[in-house]
């Protein structure tokens, strides 16, 4: 495994403005005089306040695919960088930044709980049965030798609870449960998905996948959001290694973020990239227990910042899912946040 180190880091990351620019709305007075109202004031008399203030109806990311698995990848032009930690997380090449904004301000509201949050009772929640339906839709049941269908298997990270009362729908498709990632702590929340316990732990998740899973099996995994560098290369990842990758938002167990529905593993493929992602997630280890005893309320002095090559994670379609399925997550956290 290749190791680069930097430092220092800058916490954001600016690779233009592929789908879309920056939204200016009025004069420069105007503007200015934005900046004196609160973030409810700003989200209500701004370029996105009827997107954000509308209620969902469907869920998000049924038309959204990346389409595998993926094999042109340099995988041996792959290496590990380590730097300062990310204090904040101000700036993403997926996504657009006004959105991004809005979301930090309400978040470094003292007001603001957002581990407190309820869920809208008017916005549409997908439910389970929906996705492992459209799950079994896709997956290709072959027969065996005795005449019968061939089971596949579908690793959920996620409550039994949620997922497991419509398991009986669904024959052919045999569930497997496993604690899903941490969400970030209360005083790292605008560090989304940087914070860098759960990209260690949204990590073990893949690898974990990767091992167990069978052929043309399938996965659901909870994803914060995908606004880093480590998240959006996962999701490349997970491309690399099934025939599709969808998502859906807000997931059927009505907490922030999104569910990743992988479908059509292909263990080949895998194999060639988990040594590297073993590597990363060992890395991610160290630093963590490096950090151990220290009193710092976020964790590391230091992290992994990438391991992917950015000018793969801004080929192909990978941006414009990373793109619109950000979009979908803030919109959805900003929603709810504007109702307490």
């Amino acid at each position: 495994m290749n190791m680069h180190a930097v430092s220092p880091v800058c916490c954001s990351v600016s690779a233009g403005r592929p789908l879309g620019q920056k939204k200016q709305t009025g004069s420069f007075n105007e503007r200015r005089e934005l900046q004196t109202l609160s973030w409810r004031e700003r989200i209500e008399r701004g370029y996105y306040a009827t997107w954000i203030q509308r209620h969902c109806t469907e869920a998000g990311g049924t038309g959204c695919l990346l389409e595998g698995p993926l094999s042109e990848r340099h995988v041996d032009s792959w290496y590990v960088l380590v730097g300062a930690a990310l204090p904040a997380l101000r700036n993403s090449p997926f996504c657009e930044g006004g959105l991004l904004n809005h979301l930090n301000e309400a978040l470094m509201d003292t007001e603001v709980d957002w581990t407190r949050v309820p869920p809208c009772d008017s916005c549409r929640v997908v439910c389970a049965a929906s996705i492992l339906s459209s799950i079994t839709g896709i997956c290709a049941f072959k027969g065996n030798s005795d005449g019968n269908k061939e089971k596949r298997q579908c690793l959920v990270f996620g409550s039994r609870s949620v997922w497991g009362a419509c398991e009986s729908q669904f024959g052919d498709l045999v569930l497997t449960f496993s604690a899903e990632p941490s969400f970030a702590q209360r005083g790292c929340i605008t560090l989304h998905d940087g914070e860098p316990l759960y990209q260690q732990e949204l990590l073990g998740c893949v690898v974990f996948s990767l091992q167990t899973l069978n052929s043309g099996d399938a996965l659901l995994l909870p994803v914060f959001s995908a606004l880093t560098r480590v998240t959006a290369a996962l999701v490349l990842c997970l491309h690399v290694c099934f025939r599709s990758v969808t998502f859906r938002c807000p997931p059927p167990s009505g907490a922030v973020g999104t569910v990743l529905v992988c479908v059509g593993f292909c263990p080949e493929a895998a194999a060639r990239i988990l040594p590297l992602l073993t590597d990363v997630h060992h890395c991610m280890s160290q630093l963590l227990r490096g950090e151990e005893g220290k009193s710092q309320s976020c964790g590391s002095d230091r992290q992994v910042l990438q391991f992917v090559p950015m000018e793969e994670l801004l080929t192909g379609g990978l941006t414009e899912f990373l793109w619109t399925m950000n979009s979908e997550i803030i919109q959805q956290k900003l929603h709810l946040l504007m109702q307490t």
